[in-house]
């Protein structure tokens, strides 16, 4: 009763919102309510709570709301000459309107409560892989059925996933870890940025808190199974490194876990039957190294990037934006980047990306870190087709929200 009383209204709003944040990423609340009566709950809410906070840092809500002004401006001119719905372009305001909106209820606790809710989530998810690797799939959804709502795949029409809201059950992943989210890749784009928050950003946590976080990321990154999760954590982890070293800063103990967990992830993938199937779940089945032939969903990518790249070529107009039912409908492809790029028109998809390249280059600690940022921001967007992420984009947008004074 004391922790709850020591919380106020603004702070019970603003955990609120964090999950509502999260969920941008692709977490069941979308499905339960429909994504459209989600939109518009957070476009409501979000814009009161702009209004309400937004003296409180008045220069970041005047440039932040600008850039917004610019981008709605741009996907409006696209909506009125291609067939861009408006529920595409709602999306993309609202995925940096909730980040502004989240943020301005309580800054200082913001990046930590952000955290602290992904370990959250990362502690359950990897409990529940572990159940289900030990009891089975299906034995783990009869016992959460109850609580659990079922979605169908939109091709097939077949039961794509089980979920509730903080675990989904996906079917067509079941030995992989999905969290709450529809697919790994998802995931592991949530898991990545708060890795990223742990090393890089004052989090206010502990030194052992910092170090069990990191351990508790990696490894739940490392259950999702996920190609792309795998090259950001190498990215993470050889930007940390660099910075330290060109900073002449070492964190001792964060150094000494690093070397423990290069030790257990040695360990773990050559000598245990689980390790291995990971390997051949992220590496093996999609590369095959005699031929020097990219295989399954690694195919998949290569071939909607060139098909992308084809249609550009052979129809140049289409970077006008031709709204994303017509470009699913012209590339087979699993890249969001491209295919946001051909759903929006390349000027909206060029003053969202502008924004955060400058942000990342003026508000970063070297360039290093601002490349080291849109290397992982662009590594996530082609390997996994749901590019509109707030968790992805405050890796590069939380140096510039703490940069303005706050009253």
């Amino acid at each position: 009763m004391n922790i709850l009383k020591k919380y106020s209204f603004t702070d019970y709003i603003q955990w609120s919102y964090i999950y509502c944040m999260v969920c941008f990423g692709g977490m069941a609340t979308p499905f339960r309510m429909t994504h459209d009566r989600f939109s518009l709950f957070i476009l409501f809410t979000s814009s009161f709570i702009i209004l309400w906070k937004g003296h409180r840092a008045l220069n970041l809500t005047k440039s932040y709301v600008s850039f917004l002004f610019v981008l709605a401006l741009a996907l409006l001119c696209v909506m009125v000459s291609s067939s861009l719905t408006l529920g595409t372009s709602l999306s993309t305001i609202l995925t940096f309107e909730v980040v502004l909106a989240t943020y301005l209820l309580k800054p200082q606790k913001f990046l930590y409560r952000t955290t602290l809710f992904i370990a959250f989530l990362a502690a359950f998810s990897l409990v529940m892989f572990i159940l289900i690797e030990m009891l089975g799939f299906y034995t783990m959804v009869a016992v959460f059925s109850p609580i659990s709502e079922v979605s169908f795949g939109r091709v097939s029409g077949e039961i794509y996933s089980y979920n509730f809201y903080i675990y989904n059950f996906v079917v067509q992943h079941m030995e992989r870890n999905c969290g709450p989210f529809g697919e790994p890749g998802q995931y592991q784009c949530v898991l990545g940025g708060a890795l990223f928050f742990v090393l890089f950003y004052k989090t206010n946590f502990k030194e052992d808190t910092k170090v069990c976080l990191m351990f508790l990321f990696v490894a739940t990154m490392i259950t999702t199974q996920s190609t792309s999760g795998y090259v950001s954590l190498l990215i993470i982890i050889a930007a940390y490194f660099l910075h330290g070293f060109l900073a002449r800063h070492k964190d001792k103990q964060m150094n000494k876990a690093f070397r423990l967990l290069l030790v257990i992830s040695i360990v773990f993938f050559c000598f245990t039957k689980s390790g291995h199937s990971f390997i051949e779940t992220t590496i093996s089945s999609k590369y095959d190294f005699q031929r020097h032939e990219i295989l399954a969903s690694g195919a998949a990518r290569q071939e909607g990037i060139d098909s992308a790249v084809n249609l550009i070529s052979s129809r140049p107009e289409v970077l006008f934006g031709m709204g994303y039912d017509e470009a699913l409908e012209n590339i087979n492809s699993e890249s969001g980047l491209l295919i946001y790029l051909l759903a929006v028109g390349l000027l909206p998809f060029s003053i969202l990306y502008g924004f955060l390249v400058r942000v990342s280059l003026k508000y970063s600690l070297g360039i290093h870190d601002a490349i080291a940022k849109l290397l992982i921001v662009l590594n996530m967007s082609l390997g996994q087709p749901h590019v509109l992420n707030p968790i992805l984009f405050l890796i590069i947008l939380y140096p510039y929200l703490t940069s303005k004074r706050i009253k």
